[in-house]
């Protein structure tokens, strides 16, 4: 298993759906200014795989694996949810009611993308 840094995102489609994507660190560089938090992007040339991620923050089984070759286009108008996160009240998560996979913290980066 390959080990290092990696940038983690999120992103979400237009109905409201999200998955985990991960930039490998040698690829932070090419893609850390085209990926910008509230940013409207259509991503290509990606790949899909099974989210193997310790922390999960989104519950779905898979993740977005950037490429060399994936290509980000900026995209003016968001046709989508405007918000696609479920917060929950710190008092359910003391009295257990929120138990699952996902993390419980702050949210520092996110993308909304059109899946194409």
């Amino acid at each position: 298993m390959e080990s290092g840094l990696q940038m983690e995102t999120i992103f979400i489609d237009e109905k409201g759906a999200k998955i985990q994507g991960g930039v490998k660190s040698h690829l932070i560089p090419v893609f850390d200014g085209q990926l910008q938090e509230d940013a409207i992007v259509i991503l290509s040339k990606f790949g899909v795989g099974e989210n193997k991620n310790l922390y999960k923050v989104v519950v779905q089984p898979y993740k977005i694996n950037f490429y060399r070759c994936t290509t980000v286009t900026r995209v003016r108008e968001w046709q989508g949810v405007e918000y696609g996160f479920n917060f929950r009240a710190y008092e359910d998560i003391l009295q257990g009611e929120a138990l699952n996979t996902l993390s419980v913290g702050n949210v520092y980066f996110c993308n909304h993308v059109l899946l194409v």
